[in-house]
């Protein structure tokens, strides 16, 4: 993929994170691929390697649970009560 942004040690991680995020959202664009729907993605950066666990669902969780409260994105002061 290619970026803008130069890579640096200092800001790998970042560049891979965003990266990731991004093929994701075109997976979920264009409806091809497999989701990460109920599994968590773990990158190893010492191996350099990727792997997924499963997550089961929390039926009480206020974003994805059975009775849901969290409709929104919220940005992480507000969220937090900070702001």
């Amino acid at each position: 993929m290619i970026d803008d942004d130069r890579v640096e040690l200092s800001n790998l991680q970042r560049q891979i994170a965003h990266n990731t995020q991004r093929l994701g959202m075109l997976k979920a664009i264009l409806g091809i691929g497999e989701s990460l729907r109920g599994r968590l993605l773990i990158w190893n950066a010492l191996e350099m390697s990727f792997f997924t666990v499963r997550v089961p669902r929390n039926r009480e969780c206020s974003a994805c649970g059975d009775d849901t409260t969290i409709t929104e994105l919220v940005d992480g002061e507000r969220s937090c009560g900070t702001g």
